[in-house]
């Protein structure tokens, strides 16, 4: 990264732009990230991004292991704001990290998705050897009658692996909410209580996680704003029982000391509302239905359903509308 004795050698930004170039003609040229650094210490990600160009990758990544200032997952908070404005219009990963302590995991995950405001987090690692370090650990492969079948206060396996508490924070996260979600605003007003929630691409599914890091335990009353959800399913993660699933969500919603919590809620397809004026036709259904195309027919037993392309619907309020002209000649008209 330095010119010495006349000769410029090659740097990270050189080398990435090189890669680009020699990648960026293949039929299906992989997305690249960088710079990759060991962590947020140091302004790292911040020197490499400085000489980096953006058009040669596509994200900004990065591992956990300096940065906190106080070793902690909030200790990282101002070093994930600061990354919100490297190279800000492209998404970012935490590539590399991760805690044995289930709320401490999941505490950084929530960090990495709403602070950082990043795309994806990947624990180091999936299995792992040992007594440490994986979501899976396993014991010596080739000799059983090695094997302890799991640590203390770990539920006992007979089969020389077993799952352990980062494992559940993962799950909290990964099991529901799947590529292609997004992050949608969430709070609450305990701030020992984290709370996130991630709307499915086509609008009818609802992902909330709750961490309660009191000591104690907590009721929150839950209030889902505008989304229409028929089906509700709650799981927790509490002392010793994994990913239980609870049944239907309801207000208060209880949290365990030190526990996790994710809230499902699935609405079915929009119910579309129709209303007309004296010129006008107008379709309305839930703006939280995401993802839907109106369809119309003149006839329910031939033919078939055709898009309706013109005009595009419109956000009014808490609903999509479209406003059609009535027909000057009125025949049957189906709408979906």
């Amino acid at each position: 990264e330095d010119t010495v004795n006349g000769t410029n050698y090659a740097s990270y930004s050189k080398a990435l732009d090189a890669c680009y170039q020699r990648l960026t003609n293949l039929p299906s040229p992989p997305k690249l990230l960088g710079p990759e650094c060991v962590g947020l210490g140091y302004n790292d990600v911040q020197n490499y991004a400085a000489t980096m160009h953006a058009n040669s990758f596509y994200g900004v990544a990065h591992h956990l292991y300096g940065g906190s200032t106080d070793g902690t997952p909030d200790g990282y908070k101002a070093a994930m704001n600061a990354l919100t404005n490297v190279f800000p219009a492209k998404p970012r990963f935490m590539t590399e990290y991760g805690l044995s302590d289930m709320i401490e995991q999941a505490n950084l995950i929530h960090n990495v998705l709403t602070v950082e405001q990043a795309s994806g987090y990947n624990y180091w690692s999936l299995v792992w050897p040992g007594t440490s370090g994986g979501l899976i650990q396993i014991e010596f492969p080739w000799d059983q009658s090695r094997w302890t079948n799991a640590p203390p206060g770990t539920p006992t396996q007979s089969h020389g692996w077993w799952v352990t508490p980062a494992y559940w924070a993962m799950k909290h996260y990964s099991y529901f909410i799947q590529p292609g979600y997004q992050r949608v605003a969430a709070a609450c007003n305990d701030a020992n209580v984290l709370a996130s929630a991630y709307l499915s691409p086509d609008g009818l599914r609802l992902v909330a996680v709750f961490i309660n890091r009191n000591l104690s335990s907590s009721t929150v009353d839950v209030d889902f704003g505008s989304f229409p959800y028929v089906t509700s399913t709650v799981y927790q993660t509490a002392g010793a029982n994994h990913f239980q699933s609870l049944g239907s969500v309801g207000s208060p919603l209880n949290l365990p000391a030190s526990s996790l919590t994710t809230v499902v809620l699935d609405a079915s397809s929009p119910v579309i509302s129709v209303a007309t004026t004296p010129t006008n036709l107008m379709l309305t259904w839930p703006l939280a239905s995401a993802g839907f195309t109106l369809q119309s027919r003149t006839n329910l037993t031939q033919g078939h359903w055709l898009n309706v392309t013109s005009p595009e619907p419109q956000i009014a309020g808490s609903q999509w509308r479209v406003m059609l002209p009535l027909p000057v000649n009125p025949d049957s008209m189906y709408y979906r």
